[in-house]
Formats: C-alpha cells, structure tokens, sequence
C-alpha cells in the first residue's frame, strides 16, 4: 500500500494590503473529506480565485494576492487512513489492502508472515 498526499483542508485566502487596509480574508473549512469532496473544494477555491482576480483585483488601489491554502496530510491509498508508520508502503495493517500488500512484499523479499 503507498501513502498519499492528500489536501485535508482547502481554504481561500485573500489577502488585501494598501489603503484602505482590507485586511485578510479567510473562506473554507468544511470538516467533510474524501476524494470527491476535496477535488470540488479546488475547484471552487480556483474558481473564487480567478473572479476575484478579475472583478475585483482592477477596482482595488493596493497589493491584492489570493492564494488556496491547503493543509496537507499523509494517507493510506487504500482506505484513507491517517498514515501513522515511518514506512512509505506498510501503515501498520489500517486495512486489509494494507496487509495483503504487506504479506506479499515479504513473501517476495523472502520472508513469510506480517510479524517475520
């Protein structure tokens, strides 16, 4: 099993300097994950970019920089598990998938068994 980068969080952030001082601002931070839920958060998040840029960036007289801030994390490319173990192949059996993958790595290594 490998472990993944997966963007836990995705959240706009604009960031207004100059006068009037806007100050920043700071749109997401919806609890619900998974691989459907996060790739329309960037989208959404691309999207707010691009027509802030556009409609309001020309109106502003000051340093205007949107940005997608994502926090990051390590997961299993099985089940989705938070990744635990210093391994980049093995997160300590969170799912079959895990262990299958385990057991024959070190059935093709020469050893027999998860504990071996």
């Amino acid at each position: 099993m490998a472990k993944l980068h997966a963007d836990t969080d995705v959240s706009l952030v604009i960031e207004f300097t100059g006068k009037p001082r806007y100050g920043t601002f700071f749109l997401g931070g919806d609890p619900k994950t998974g691989p459907e839920i996060e790739a329309r958060k960037l989208r959404m998040a691309d999207e707010f970019e691009k027509l802030i840029t556009r409609h309001i960036a020309p109106h502003f007289s000051g340093d205007f920089s949107p940005r997608v801030a994502r926090e990051r994390r390590f997961v299993c490319e099985g089940c989705g598990s938070v990744w635990t173990e210093k391994s980049d192949t093995y997160n300590g059996g969170c799912c079959s998938q895990d262990e299958d993958d385990e057991i024959a790595a070190r059935a093709a290594n020469g050893q027999f068994g998860v504990g071996a």
